[in-house]
């Protein structure tokens, strides 16, 4: 005989769970942390005659939001990362209704330099195959900036998905977009939107998000000697917003803070963050790409000899790769390799020279305990340097000499014209690295930072032609970046082997 106290309670959720089904949908707090990776390609333009001023953009960034329920409403707290060499970190304060719509930004009414189209509007109905709506957004800003966009909705589908109730949702509409973009420079365009969402209903969050616009129309320009020429202008954007795990929202933000910095410059601008930490026998390494690629190293010596290594590698398609290897004698043992190269997982490397070390093409800072413990007698010698993404070993010609504070490393790779020359300080500080070939990127401290006052100090000996004088970013043609970004989805180890 069944309890009527558990088939009471039995009925009391069966009812609750079908009254919560006939509801309409609704944005709801979420018991943790979420993360969202937005990937934004866009192309802000003006055309003056035949030629087209502004480049294409793309930014990557990963925001932490922590969304509370108050009542009539929900509070958002975000902090968005920017995966990029600066790293930049932006917080914000949301409030918006149970159906999306944006109340308040920092307490104050959304404006349109705010992120007044936040989320998904939802209707006031079920949401089910074939429902349709439509609804306005508008802000106005300092001066004549204006935003507004009209969308018309229709849910395509409903999905029964990873345990989950998941509305695919298609909207088409325009765009009025009105900015002042800064003195002299601005914009007034038009034009076609295209959207799609996944909005989870038992949840209530939203899982993906992508827009499509291509908008025309006119625009300011600054003269050199005064006054403004107004052109044709546009703007183009594909966005796309996801959700990811909080273990990945985690690692693509971590983070990459040292105590020494240098860059590596592209088109008068870095291309590569590098920040390491030398403590002791143990080098800990970051490097930071201009397309969000982020890779992560641990590195111990002893004695001027590699002891171990483990390294984590990040992008912004998603994937993460882990390695890990562990030195003896004058070999090395690789324990985990890169996901796409299995082959090299509990595979033994034998080093095809005395002196060797490990560093990824980009990471010059790794075998600073190995050439500091060379003698610095000028005498040239045979290098092995170990490549863990490639899983291959890269062998040069390599010559020390002794510097006030620490040591200059000359080093040609076998097989070809291309030398380096890297400073370090006594404490296997990654000082400098220049290039025999001008084309070749340079890689000095930034501006401010410990390394560039130890190189100030040190610089009658490390650079009496005064190529360390040259402006980060200006370099010949030939080496920059073009479109200002790397493409996305390709091994760190391609990006970095240019």
């Amino acid at each position: 005989m069944r309890h009527p106290a558990f088939a009471a309670a039995l009925l009391a959720v069966i009812a609750a769970t079908g009254a919560d089904a006939q509801q309409p949908a609704r944005y709801r707090a979420a018991p943790d942390t979420t993360f969202v990776q937005t990937i934004n390609p866009y192309h802000l333009y003006w055309v003056r005659g035949g030629d087209t001023i502004g480049k294409p953009t793309r930014e990557v960034s990963v925001e932490r939001q922590v969304w509370r329920d108050a009542g009539d409403h929900l509070d958002i707290s975000t902090s968005s990362m920017r995966l990029d060499v600066a790293r930049t970190i932006k917080e914000e304060a949301l409030a918006i209704a149970p159906d999306g719509r944006v109340l308040r930004i920092a307490g104050a009414r959304p404006t349109s330099h705010g992120r007044i189209d936040f989320a998904l509007h939802l209707p006031p109905r079920l949401l089910a195959a074939g429902v349709r709506w439509r609804d306005t957004v508008e802000g106005t800003g300092p001066g004549t900036d204006f935003y507004r966009v009209e969308r018309s909705y229709e849910v395509a589908r409903m999905r029964d998905t990873l345990g989950t109730r998941v509305a695919d949702v298609r909207a088409t509409g325009s765009v009025a977009f009105r900015q002042q973009l800064g003195e002299g420079l601005g914009m007034d365009v038009t034009g076609p939107v295209a959207e799609r969402y996944l909005f989870d209903v038992r949840g209530g969050r939203l899982l993906f998000r992508r827009w499509d616009m291509d908008l025309r129309g006119v625009g300011t320009v600054p003269r050199e000697k005064g006054g403004v020429d107004s052109l044709r202008a546009g703007l183009r954007s594909v966005q796309e917003e996801t959700a990811v795990s909080a273990e990945l929202g985690r690692l693509m933000t971590r983070d990459v803070a040292g105590a020494d910095t240098t860059a590596t410059p592209a088109d008068r601008a870095a291309y590569a963050l590098h920040v390491a930490t030398v403590a002791g026998d143990t080098v800990r390494s970051a490097l930071a790409l201009r397309d969000g690629t982020v890779g992560t190293v641990t590195m111990r010596y002893r004695a001027g000899r590699p002891v171990s290594y483990q390294a984590l590698w990040t992008d912004p398609a998603g994937s993460t790769r882990r390695q890990v290897l562990d030195m003896a004698g004058r070999g090395l043992i690789v324990v985990g390799g890169p996901d796409d190269v299995p082959a090299y997982t509990d595979t033994a490397k034998g080093s095809p020279a005395r002196d060797w070390a490990v560093a990824d093409v980009g990471m010059d800072e790794l075998p600073g305990p190995v050439l500091v413990a060379l003698p610095a007698d000028s005498a040239p010698r045979r290098l092995a340097i170990y490549r863990p993404l490639l899983g291959r070993w890269d062998t040069a010609g390599v010559t020390v000499r002794r510097l006030p504070g620490g040591i200059a490393a000359r080093i040609v790779a076998a097989g070809g014209p291309d030398a380096t020359t890297r400073g370090f300080g006594d404490d296997s500080v990654l000082l400098f690295a220049t290039a025999d070939d001008p084309y070749r990127r340079l890689r000095g401290g930034k501006t401010g930072s410990r390394v560039l006052r130890r190189l100030q100090e040190m610089r009658p000996a490390t650079d009496p032609g005064g190529a360390l004088q040259r402006p980060r970013g200006d370099l010949p043609r030939r080496d920059r970046v073009e479109g200002g970004h790397t493409r996305t989805g390709r091994s760190p180890a391609k990006l970095l082997e240019r």
